[in-house]
C-alpha cells in the first residue's frame, strides 16, 4: 500500500484535493482535525497545554480557545514550536497506527494523510509520495478572504508563519496546481490518480 502525504500552504486547496481523493476510494487521515480532536479531548495533551499557556486556553466549556491559540501560532515562534512539541507525537503516532491497520486489511492501493506540515513538523519521511497543492498569492488572498473574511495582514501572517510554498513545491514528488475552477481541479486530481495507479503496478 502506498501512503501519500497531501499538503499545501494555506488557501491553496489541499482538503478540495482530498475530498476528491476520498471520492475515488482513497481513504485519507485528515491530520489537522485529528490534531483539534486531541487538544479537546481531555488528557495528557490538555494538560500540558494548560501547564505551559494557562488555564485560559481553554473556554468554560472545555473546548479550546481557537482565537487564542491562533495569536499565539501566528505571533510567537517559540510558543507555537512548543505547542507544535505537545501536539505532533501524539498526532503522527496515530497516523502510522492507522495507516498500518489500513495496510493489514489488504484493501488498499493507497491512503493518504492529509496535513499542512508535513514538512515543517519533519514527518515527510513517513510517506512514499507527497503530494503539494499549489495556488498563486492573489488566489489565495481571494479565497480566505471571501471563506473567513481574513484581511490580506492576517493571511500574509499565516502565509509567513508555514515554511515557503515554493520550498514545499521544489521537494514534492507530484504538484496540482490550484488556480482554476473546481472543474478544473478535477482534471488534475483525474491526472494525479493515474499516476498513483502507475506507481503502485511498479
Amino acid at each position: 500500500m502506498l501512503k501519500i502525504g497531501i499538503t499545501g500552504g494555506i488557501g491553496c486547496g489541499k482538503s478540495e484535493v482530498c475530498k476528491l481523493l476520498k471520492r475515488s476510494g482513497i481513504p485519507i487521515i485528515r491530520a489537522d482535525q485529528v490534531a483539534k480532536l486531541m487538544m479537546n479531548s481531555k488528557g495528557t495533551i490538555t494538560s500540558q497545554l494548560e501547564e505551559v499557556f494557562g488555564k485560559d486556553i481553554y473556554l468554560p466549556d472545555g473546548m479550546i480557545d481557537r482565537k487564542i491559540v491562533a495569536q499565539i501560532i501566528f505571533s510567537d515562534e517559540s510558543a507555537k514550536e512548543t505547542i507544535n512539541k505537545i501536539v505532533h507525537p501524539h498526532v503522527i503516532e496515530y497516523q502510522q497506527r492507522t495507516l498500518d491497520r489500513l495496510r493489514k486489511a489488504g484493501k488498499f492501493e493507497v491512503a493518504g494523510v492529509e496535513s499542512a506540515l508535513i514538512y515543517e513538523a519533519n514527518f515527510d519521511d513517513q510517506f512514499d509520495l507527497i503530494i503539494v497543492v499549489n495556488a498563486e498569492q492573489e488566489t489565495v488572498f481571494q479565497r480566505l478572504m471571501k471563506r473567513d473574511g481574513f484581511s490580506k495582514d492576517e493571511i500574509l501572517k499565516r502565509i509567513e508563519s508555514q515554511m515557503d510554498l515554493a520550498e514545499k513545491v521544489k521537494r514534492a514528488d507530484y504538484v496540482i496546481n490550484n488556480d482554476g475552477s473546481l472543474q478544473d481541479l478535477e482534471s488534475e486530481v483525474k491526472k494525479l490518480l493515474n499516476w498513483l495507479h502507475n506507481k503502485t503496478l511498479n
